[in-house]
């Protein structure tokens, strides 16, 4: 077991060497800390113990527990988000990612309102295509006719697949959603 507290001791060097500093942040007390750098082999550190060393310093845990790699890395790289790569992946245009870039450079009230009206807008969406608005009967089974009043189908009160109703409802949902009382009248720019 001393060599688990070897590489303890390794870590606590290498993130500044202050005893009391490494103890209070993995919980445990700085003599404990100070045993482990003088009696080594007397020392048997949790598990516990271990992965909050890990979690804390980002040690690698396989390094620690069993020293593998030698003096290799004692670090791992915490994962990282590239944005840039996210939406590459995905297929976006470079007009999608400066919008996405966009709305991170905005000041948090203003992206607060934004987010609010995207709640309202989906709230309502979802309210909309839950209720049975016009609809006779709605069944989970997609073989399901439904019957639709004659003011939203051209024909006579036509029977239709609920898949297919369900694809018509929404969008008439969609076409009211977006009206030109949304758009506004000016340009808006920005920041």
């Amino acid at each position: 077991m001393g060599a688990i507290a070897i590489r303890i001791m390794k870590v606590v060097d290498a993130v500044g060497g202050n005893m009391s500093e490494f103890a209070r942040k993995i919980d445990v007390t700085p003599a404990y800390i100070s045993k482990m750098g003088k009696q080594p082999e007397k020392c048997r550190p949790s598990k516990l113990i271990i992965n909050r060393i890990c979690h804390e310093f980002h040690v690698d845990e396989d390094w620690l527990i069993n020293g593998t790699g030698g003096d290799g890395p004692i670090f791992i790289e915490p994962a990282t988000f590239s944005l840039d790569q996210y939406a590459k992946d995905r297929g976006a245009s470079p007009l999608e990612l400066a919008i996405a870039k966009a709305y991170f450079d905005l000041p948090q009230d203003v992206r607060s309102q934004i987010l609010e009206k995207f709640k309202s807008v989906f709230k309502e969406d979802t309210e909309a295509t839950t209720k049975s608005k016009g609809v006779d009967e709605i069944d989970e089974g997609e073989n399901r006719l439904v019957s639709f009043p004659s003011s939203e189908v051209p024909a006579e009160k036509e029977q239709r697949p609920l898949h297919q109703a369900a694809a018509i409802k929404n969008s008439s949902v969609q076409a009211e959603r977006i009206s030109a009382d949304d758009v506004p009248d000016d340009d808006v720019s920005l920041p």
